[in-house]
Order: structure tokens, then C-alpha cells, then sequence
């Protein structure tokens, strides 16, 4: 059976949608508004539940050289847009994960799902590896996957999970396969069931609640926290505020926090390496965005009513 996905009214791919509705309506084609066939929702297919489940979590991990290579491009494509982890502090895990010979031993930890999906995301850019699995670095990324901890362990780091779901969650919508990169970040429930479901449901909104519950959206003073530290958490609350905004809007969703409930200042000139121009930009414009959704939805619901 044909699984269908939903988009909300004020979803800026229902505009679309309800266009190419119009132009196939002109041409004598019935295509239902607002119910968009999965095979419509991607460009990549990920593989099977069945073959995923076959897949090995030891498997080739890259030479040292080309990790690096992959998480440097990983970087130079999304660190001054997005916190997607902590270059030093990366870097020098991935040092002792070698010298070490981890790559010849199982992958469990929780820091071993982050190498993964940065690895999966350095040959995504790089275009290398497409396959029956889905878009390049699709290995790597449904590995990474099968490395998520249990949900009673997600305080062992809460942080380094913070930026894992954020990595899965830019890499489904790099990859444009979008219903899915939403439920690992936004946390309205009413759009639950996406038409490619990678994971549980109790996935859904768990970065943000996580966040939430950190208080990452109020202001910390510098001192309760080390330099390195209060910027990683900065950034990174700014990089999930904006990955919100960019779902929910494009989903036709509510937004899962007000602006009214966000008091974090934003990052400075520069931050852990990155100059930070391009991200607060990007901040500016989905919180502009934001407040045009917020507008769009108010006054269709008010709209809706007086109708009844």
C-alpha cells in the first residue's frame, strides 16, 4: 500500500505543491492536494527495513588520512552555518580512535555514531558512493543509526547527543529525504508518521526536549561554564533553533518554541575557529521566517473559524 506523508497549509512545499496541483489539473491530471506519495518525498530511496537490518556495524572504517579529509569537508561545507561538532575537541578523539586500532574493534560508543555520520556526510558532499542503500555515505550514516544509545543513557553526554540528532537530521535533509530529518529535531507530535521512518517515534522532538531541558534556550553566565564549552552550547543552540524553523516551516508545522521563550545570546564575531557572519544571518532569517509563519498560521485558523 502506498505510504502517504502530510503537509500543513501553510507548508512552503504545499505551495508548491498545490502549483504543480493547478498546472496538472490544467492538463486534465487529478492530483490530491496536500497528499504527497513517498515516492514524491526524496530524491534517494534509503534501503529496506530488511536489508538494514542486515547490515554490519563493523565494517571498513577509512584510513586516518581520508577520515580526516572527510571531516574537514564535512566542516568547510557546514561550520560556518551550522555547529555540527566541536573541531578541537573532534579532532583530537579521532587521533586516539586510531592510535588506539578502534577500527579494528566493534563501534559502541556514543561518540563512534558522531565519526559515522560526519564520515557519511564528507563523502555526501563529496558525491562518492551512491548506492541500493541509498545517497552517498548512506552506509556509514544507517550504521550510525544502529550505534543509538538507549534512552536511559542519554545523559551520559547529553550535548554530544544534541549534536548527533542534528547531524542526522541535516544529512536526511541535505539528502532531501525531509519528513524524516524532521522527526529528529522538531517536536510537534501531530506530524509523527513520516513516509520514511528510520527510527521510533519516541525519536520525534527529542534534540529539542533534550535542549529544552539543559535550558539551552535561556542565557548562561560564561563563568558557570569553561570558554570552549559556553560557545559549543551557544552555537549549537542556534544551529537546532534554525534547523527547527527550517522543518517546521517547510513542513507546515508549529513551531516548537517561541521567540518569547529564548534569551541566549547570539554567538559572537567569532567562535571555536569559525566566524560566525554566516550563522547569524542565518539566525536573522529564520527568525524573520518564523514570525511570517507564525502570521500565515493565526490567520488561517481565524479564517477557518469564521468559516464554520
Amino acid at each position: 500500500m502506498e505510504c502517504l506523508g502530510y503537509l500543513g497549509s501553510s507548508s512552503s512545499w504545499s505551495f508548491s505543491w498545490q502549483i504543480r496541483c493547478f498546472l496538472n489539473n490544467v492538463v486534465g491530471q487529478d492530483v490530491p492536494i496536500n497528499l504527497v506519495p513517498a515516492s514524491e518525498e526524496e530524491t534517494y530511496t534509503m534501503a529496506s527495513t530488511l536489508i538494514r537490518g542486515s547490515l554490519p556495524i563493523v565494517d571498513e572504517i577509512p584510513s586516518r588520512e581520508y577520515a580526516k579529509y572527510l571531516s574537514e569537508t564535512t566542516l568547510f561545507h557546514l561550520g560556518s552555518t551550522y555547529h555540527v561538532f566541536e573541531r578541537e575537541g573532534f579532532m583530537s578523539k579521532l587521533d586516539r580512535f586510531y592510535n588506539e586500532s578502534w577500527c579494528d574493534k566493534p563501534l559502541k560508543e556514543l561518540w563512534h555514531m558522531q565519526l559515522l555520520l560526519v564520515i557519511a556526510f564528507g563523502k555526501l558532499f563529496l558525491r562518492r558512493g551512491a548506492s541500493s542503500l541509498g545517497p552517498p555515505g548512506a552506509p556509514d550514516f544507517l550504521r550510525a543509526l544502529k550505534l543509538q544509545p538507549d534512552v536511559l543513557d542519554l545523559w551520559d553526554d547529553p550535548i554530544l547527543r544534541i549534536e548527533i540528532l542534528c547531524l542526522i537530521s541535516l544529512y536526511l535533509l541535505t539528502a532531501d529525504i525531509r519528513g524524516t530529518a524532521y522527526t529528529f529535531v522538531c517536536v510537534s507530535p501531530a506530524f509523527a508518521l513520516p513516509p520514511i521512518c528510520l527510527s521510533d517515534s519516541s525519536q520525534i522532538g527529542q534534540a529539542m526536549r533534550i535542549a529544552l531541558s539543559l535550558g539551552m534556550n535561556r542565557e548562561t553566565r560564561p563563568n558557570h561554564l569553561d570558554h570552549i564549552e559556553h560557545q559549543r552550547r551557544r552555537r549549537l543552540w542556534w544551529t537546532l533553533y534554525i534547523i527547527d524553523r527550517k522543518l517546521s516551516i517547510n513542513m507546515g508545522a508549529p513551531l516548537s518554541i517561541r521567540n518569547e521563550d529564548i534569551d541566549t545570546s547570539l554567538p559572537g564575531d567569532h567562535d571555536l575557529g569559525f566566524s560566525n557572519s554566516a550563522l547569524n544571518l542565518h539566525i536573522k532569517l529564520a527568525t524573520l521566517e518564523g514570525r511570517v509563519m507564525s502570521g500565515i498560521v493565526n490567520s488561517y485558523y481565524q479564517c477557518s473559524r469564521v468559516i464554520r
